[in-house]
C-alpha cells in the first residue's frame, strides 16, 4: 500500500486562516484585538533555548498574587553560581504596546496567528491564558510550543508576516464555544468547539 503524501496547505489557504488577515473584516463579530508585528530579533529570541524574559518585563503589579515578589527572591537561593546567566534581552517597543494594551483591556489573551499558547498556562499562577502584566505575556509566548511552532513554520510565515496576537480576556467556557463555517459570505454550518 502506497503512503499518501501529506498535502501542505497553498499560500492562499494559510493566508485565509491567519487572524490578522480575517480579524480586519469580522472586527465587529469578535474580540477586541491588537496586533503587533514581530522584529527578527524578537523571532530569533523565541527559537532560543530556555526561559529568560526581559527584566524589565514585570512592571506591572501583579494582580492575582501579592507575595509573588517573596516566591521569586525565595528562587535566588537555588541558583546555581557555577552557571553563567544567559543575557536579558529586552523589546522596549514590543513591551510598551503590550503595556499599552494592558491598559486599555486590563487583561488579555496572547496568542500567534493560529494557536494560543495554552500548553504554558502551567506557567502562570491562575492556570489559564489570562495576563495581567507584561511577564505573563513573555511567560506564556515564549514557554509554549505551540506558538513555537507557529514561529518556526517557514512555509506560513513566508505568506504571513508573524505577529503577537492580544485579545481582550473573558473567562470563556469551553463547553459554549462554537465554531462557524462560512462559504461565500453564509454561514453554512456551525459545531460546538469543546463537548465537554
Amino acid at each position: 500500500m502506497e503512503a499518501k503524501a501529506e498535502k501542505v496547505a497553498s499560500a492562499e489557504e494559510v493566508r485565509a486562516t491567519a487572524l490578522c488577515m480575517w480579524y480586519p473584516i469580522f472586527q465587529r463579530h469578535t474580540f477586541k484585538t491588537v496586533l503587533i508585528d514581530l522584529s527578527s530579533e524578537f523571532m530569533e529570541y523565541l527559537q532560543q533555548d530556555g526561559m529568560v524574559i526581559p527584566a524589565s518585563a514585570n512592571t506591572l503589579k501583579r494582580a492575582a498574587d501579592e507575595d509573588y515578589g517573596a516566591l521569586t527572591d525565595d528562587w535566588d537561593d537555588y541558583a546555581d553560581d557555577d552557571d553563567p546567566e544567559q543575557p536579558c534581552p529586552e523589546f522596549p517597543e514590543i513591551q510598551q504596546q503590550i503595556k499599552d494594551c494592558l491598559r486599555d483591556f486590563e487583561e488579555i489573551l496572547p496568542r500567534s496567528n493560529w494557536s494560543t499558547p495554552k500548553d504554558a498556562t502551567w506557567l502562570l499562577p491562575s492556570h489559564t491564558l489570562k495576563c495581567v502584566c507584561v511577564e505573563d505575556v513573555f511567560l506564556l509566548v515564549k514557554g509554549s510550543s505551540r506558538l513555537s511552532y507557529d514561529y518556526s513554520d517557514w512555509h506560513a510565515l513566508q505568506v504571513v508576516p508573524p505577529v503577537l496576537v492580544l485579545r481582550k480576556w473573558y473567562g470563556l467556557v469551553p463547553s459554549l464555544e462554537f465554531r462557524g463555517f462560512v462559504v461565500d459570505g453564509q454561514l453554512v454550518g456551525i459545531s460546538q468547539r469543546h463537548c465537554k
